[in-house]
Order: structure tokens, then C-alpha cells, then sequence
């Protein structure tokens, strides 16, 4: 069992009104982070949008931001690196770089003030030097890679 860490957050001033990040429901993975401007994006845009908050993570946490698969289906919007990752060091403002990679010219993206854009995933991570030995355990899969059931 991972022990629970305190997670601080600053809202910004320019949060003003906007929720903070939540679970939606219990047993929720993710925080909702929602946009603190309006836009529009068509088909190829792509745009910064500051989030509102800025975070203090725990020791040996990281925070990865993760596109919302409603909107990838609706869309096909996400973000424009595919994941953000957050070290525990910083403790600026946190912000999504979104794209709209759709390709209907008649149907844009349109983020309001308030709209959950994107989530992040609290996760504790390994941190040192590897150890560099001469040969590995034996496993089950050994060294199989994609496609190796013949799925």
C-alpha cells in the first residue's frame, strides 16, 4: 500500500471562479484541470492553456498530465506532446499545450472559461542510479516485445 502524501495547490489569480482540481468521483485516477481562457481551435491549431494552479508535489512524487479520452473521441483533440510530466521541483503555474487534430473544417473545439481540458495522475516514482549487471532474471515473456502473444 502506497502511503497518502499532503498535495498543495496555490490557485492563481487569474483562477478566479474556476473549480480546483478534483476527482470527478470517487475512485477517480485523475484531477479534472480546467481552462482559465476562452478559445477556439480549428483543425491543426494548437494552443497553451494555463490551468489555474500551481502544485507543490511530495518527495518522490511526479504529476502526469494525460489528455481526456472524451474529447480525443470527440474531437480527436489532446495534447500536443501526448503526456506532460511534472517533477516534484517545480511550482509554477501548470499549463496543457492542446491541439485539435481533427479534420472536419465545420467542427472546432470551442473551450470555455471553466471547461476541464485535460487530467493529472498523482504517481509516486523510482529514483536512483540503475544497477548495472551481466545478465537479467528469467521471466515468463523474457524478451517478447509487441506482438508477442500473436495477437
Amino acid at each position: 500500500m502506497i502511503k497518502r502524501a499532503t498535495l498543495k495547490i496555490v490557485r492563481c489569480e487569474h483562477a478566479e471562479g474556476i473549480k480546483a482540481p478534483v476527482q470527478a468521483k470517487p475512485g477517480d485516477a485523475g484531477y479534472d484541470l480546467r481552462s482559465t481562457i476562452d478559445v477556439t481551435l480549428w483543425p491543426g491549431d494548437q494552443v497553451t492553456i494555463p490551468l489555474g494552479f500551481r502544485w507543490q508535489l511530495p518527495t518522490g512524487w511526479c504529476g502526469i498530465i494525460i489528455p481526456k479520452s472524451g474529447l480525443g473521441r470527440k474531437y480527436r483533440a489532446g495534447l500536443a506532446n501526448t503526456v506532460g510530466l511534472l517533477d516534484e521541483d517545480y511550482t509554477g503555474e501548470v499549463m496543457a499545450d492542446v491541439v485539435d487534430d481533427g479534420n472536419n473544417p465545420d467542427d472546432p473545439w470551442i473551450i470555455s472559461r471553466g471547461d476541464s481540458v485535460c487530467q493529472m495522475i498523482i504517481l509516486p516514482y523510482w529514483s536512483g542510479a540503475p544497477e548495472e549487471v551481466v545478465e537479467l532474471a528469467e521471466t515468463a515473456r523474457g524478451a517478447g516485445g509487441f506482438g508477442h502473444t500473436g495477437r
